[in-house]
């Protein structure tokens, strides 16, 4: 059964912007794939999942 994690790339744009990546690990292989969805690092939820969909922070 393959396990999912989002995470942010590392290279930013010139607008401050990151890249989504969705990390796909089966058999122990893994591959990424870009979301096309692009967000600030500062919004960004390293311990949120898919399930609860919380990988974005809410604003206040």
């Amino acid at each position: 059964m393959p396990t999912y994690r989002l995470l942010l790339r590392d290279k930013r744009q010139t607008d401050d912007l990151y890249l989504v990546y969705l990390r796909i690990t089966q058999h122990r292989k893994i591959a990424y794939v870009g979301t096309d969805v692009y967000i600030d690092k500062n919004h960004w939820n390293p311990k949120g999942t898919l399930d609860n969909r919380d990988w974005v922070k809410k604003h206040p």
